[in-house]
């Protein structure tokens, strides 16, 4: 997302533009804001896999980022139905600040 939050809205799927409407896409961008910068690149895990040889492929990605004042995980969902990536799933656990 790099903080964009029109990319954000851009990518997500169907069912996550009902779950994450404008003011949540907003509040989503806040909570990155309060982290501020990272202090490391993040450590990202993760793997793309097609349900059938080249079609359908869905990934499942989690990254634990380093800020100044607390570390953060953030889990990202993501799949190719027809045309483009979109995000499936989304979820930020920010740990308590040290």
């Amino acid at each position: 997302m790099q903080r964009n939050v029109q990319f954000f809205a851009d990518h997500l799927s169907p069912a996550m533009r009902l779950q994450y409407p404008p003011s949540a896409q907003q509040d989503l961008r806040t909570q990155l804001d309060k982290l501020g910068a990272p202090i490391s690149p993040p450590n990202v895990e993760g793997d793309i896999v097609f349900q059938s040889h080249f079609f359908e492929p869905n990934g499942v990605f989690h990254a634990h980022i380093n800020y100044p004042t607390r570390g953060a995980d953030i889990n990202v969902a993501v799949s190719h139905p027809v045309g483009r990536w979109q995000i499936d799933e989304i979820g930020l656990a920010a740990e308590a600040a040290r």
